[in-house]
């Protein structure tokens, strides 16, 4: 069910969505190629970096903003506000100085300067805060202002239609356009639980037998969360790896839209960024990271079980952004994760073989 619902729309509001469908249609898709081959089967990804603002955020972001159009929440005046730990604020800056409105995101203080100042430069106002407390330093501000707290993490599966014009659609006309057939499975990050709810509802409804599994990092609990089926489980610890995995299950995640989870350590998820700049030339960030080692686990899995077939992931956001943590050899080393990563970098390149 999708939160895309009736409201006697203003001429504002009307002008607003005009926009906003403007600039989708405007849009290219973003390219499905083959990355490599490995014992036999074939690892494609979707670049979802090419999108506008350089991330899959960037669609959230105008679905989120036209569901809140669509529900009256947001008028001329409206001043926004949202939690984030960078990307979708950086996407929905995009969008709201697009629409002449004010943005404010609260992010974590220890968030890369290089995501602030892409925020900044979008036109969007930063407000730091402890970690965890994003979420609750937004919903107070917008309270405070009255303006709108857009909350991602609530509302991103909702404000999807997912039978159309969406991630999933685009990919499967892709995939038939290439004359790929279904991929074995389909390999996304945690996040806010919005694209793989997309993917789920979307694959699901049509029937289709890829299945959806989502890769979680360290400290999520999201993943804990999934093997008891209990949504109020907690870890009270904050992800490292930007733009996936939070510390208590948000609403977007729906357990029963998806077939399967893989916990991957933060040392992997760095191991795989480094092996994919290594070894095919792409630069990209954690999450990036996190999907591309969880795909590798599946292909081991697919190899043991003598299967052959596809799998499908994603690259998320630029590595560009992550020149002082992923790729920085001192913070690894800070962080612990030097020889966990190190470890992990052997095993992915044993298995390329």
């Amino acid at each position: 069910m999708s939160l895309i619902v009736s409201h006697v729309l203003t001429a504002w509001q009307k002008e607003a969505l005009l926009i906003l469908q403007n600039e989708q249609n405007r849009c290219p898709n973003t390219p499905l190629f083959k990355l490599c081959n490995i014992s036999g089967i074939d690892l494609y990804v979707k670049d979802e970096t090419l999108q506008p603002t350089g991330t899959h955020k960037h669609r959230l972001a105008r679905s989120l903003l036209s569901c809140a159009l669509r529900r009256g929440k947001i008028n001329e005046n409206t001043r926004l506000f949202e939690a984030s730990s960078g990307s979708t604020a950086r996407s929905e800056a995009y969008f709201a100085k697009k629409l002449g409105l004010e943005y404010t995101t609260v992010v974590n203080r220890e968030t890369p300067k290089e995501k602030l100042d892409l925020i900044n430069a979008e036109g969007g106002n930063i407000v730091l805060c402890d970690p965890g407390q994003d979420k609750q330093v937004a919903r107070n501000l917008a309270e405070q202002t009255n303006g709108y707290f857009v909350d991602q993490f609530k509302f991103a599966a909702l404000s999807t239609n997912y039978l159309h014009d969406n991630i999933a659609s685009e990919l499967h006309q892709q995939l038939r356009t290439l004359g790929l057939g279904l991929p074995e499975f389909i390999v996304c990050g945690s996040g806010t639980g919005g694209v793989s709810a997309t993917l789920g509802r979307y694959f699901k409804h049509h029937q289709l037998k890829s299945k959806i599994i989502v890769v979680d990092p360290d400290n999520s609990a999201f993943y804990p969360a999934y093997l008891c089926k209990d949504y109020s489980l907690t870890t009270g610890k904050c992800s490292r790896i930007g733009g996936i995995g939070r510390p208590q299950v948000e609403e977007s995640f729906l357990m029963d839209q998806i077939d399967g989870m893989i916990q991957v350590p933060d040392g992997a998820s760095l191991a795989a960024i480094h092996f994919l700049k290594k070894h095919f030339n792409y630069w990209m960030g954690g999450s990036t990271g996190t999907n591309l080692f969880g795909c590798f686990e599946l292909i081991d899995k697919m190899h043991r079980e003598n299967c052959k077939g596809s799998i499908v992931t994603f690259f998320f956001d630029s590595g560009l952004l992550y020149q002082n943590t992923y790729y920085n050899h001192e913070w690894i080393e800070k962080e612990g994760l030097k020889d966990e990563m190190e470890r992990y970098l052997k095993l992915m390149q044993k298995r390329k073989g």
